[in-house]
């Protein structure tokens, strides 16, 4: 996904406030790459991770990035 499409931005922004940091330091340190590639190809599941526990939001995250 390129750095300057809205999903991107937008993704890396929601992730800085959740946090507590500042989109660069989210961007560089906490959003995988590949995570940011798969919601580029719009491959990421539609769950809505609000109503997952922390387990199985991190086995998502991980299927994820490991393929």
């Amino acid at each position: 996904m390129p750095a300057s499409s809205p999903t991107y931005i937008t993704l890396v922004k929601l992730v800085a406030k959740k946090l507590g940091n500042t989109p660069a330091v989210c961007h560089e340190y906490y959003i995988h790459p590949t995570l940011l590639d798969q919601v580029g190809s719009a491959s990421i599941p539609t769950s809505d991770f609000n109503k997952l526990n922390d387990i199985e939001t991190d086995k998502i995250v991980l299927k994820l990035i490991s393929n």
